[in-house]
């Protein structure tokens, strides 16, 4: 998914009917040059146990 750099976007994954257990749910992720600035930030969060916000440079 290209999102266009200039405003805010997001993607989602519902899981559901899981057995108890230990998941890990992994994603690829890179920053598009035509927004600015280029340091990007991201919020990756799970329902119930709250998010956490990274921040990365696509140079």
């Amino acid at each position: 998914m290209d999102l266009d750099g200039n405003s805010p976007g997001s993607i989602s994954q519902t899981l559901t009917n899981l057995a108890a257990g230990n998941y890990a749910i992994t994603f690829y992720l890179s920053g598009n040059p035509d927004g600015q600035p280029p340091t990007k930030t991201v919020q990756v969060g799970i329902t119930g146990a709250g998010s956490q916000t990274y921040t990365y440079d696509y140079v």
